[in-house]
């Protein structure tokens, strides 16, 4: 409310934009009842956040997508990629130019297929301390509300993958880089249902 009302006091044109961007996003958010949805819908997600996030911010930030056709309509767990996305977006801790790059695609594992998703950013990245409690799933929820997120993630991972499958941490060159590897599960729907389909 504290954003609309901004640009509202500022007679910022955007502000028609950022109305008609909310509510198709807070729409798509609320209908979302499974723990899973496609690819190609949390894609959808990550892009309205970034538009909401594009207009409020000062700092420019740009989202570059490498997104292989044929994992468009794999299940992940929702919210996944937009938690990272968000992640970096706040506290990626530059003042300038943030760059944040999703690549997905699908890479022959031991059990079958993975999805590889991957999330970099040109951030300030992690600190040595954060990083091995983040690999070690050892982050304490009770502490910044980032980490909350993050952690939700990799418990919902672990709970629907199990140990074999999940969530890595490191610092790339520039920034921080998180890797998910998952099975690849193609999608359906029946009845307000999602499934997982052979």
């Amino acid at each position: 409310l504290k954003s609309i009302d901004a640009l509202y006091q500022n007679n910022s044109p955007s502000l028609d934009v950022f109305l008609r961007v909310l509510s198709d996003y807070m729409r798509k958010r609320l209908s979302y009842l499974s723990a899973t949805v496609s690819l190609a819908e949390e894609e959808e997600m990550i892009q309205d956040y970034y538009s909401l996030m594009s207009i409020l911010h000062q700092t420019p930030v740009l989202l570059e997508k490498e997104i292989a056709e044929n994992t468009k309509s794999s299940l992940i767990p929702v919210f996944a990629l937009q938690t990272f996305v968000e992640n970096s977006i706040k506290y990626g801790g530059r003042d300038e130019l943030l760059s944040i790059c999703v690549n997905i695609g699908k890479e022959n594992g031991k059990d079958g297929e993975e999805l590889c998703i991957c999330i970099q950013d040109s951030g300030i990245g992690f600190s040595p301390e954060m990083l091995e409690a983040l690999n070690k799933g050892e982050v304490k929820q009770k502490k910044a509300g980032h980490q909350i997120g993050i952690m939700n993630v990799f418990q919902r991972l672990k709970l629907l993958y199990g140990d074999v499958y999940g969530v890595t941490f490191e610092n790339a060159d520039i920034g921080a880089k998180v890797t998910i590897r998952i099975p690849v599960r193609k999608f359906e729907r029946f009845e307000n249902e999602y499934t997982f389909g052979g």
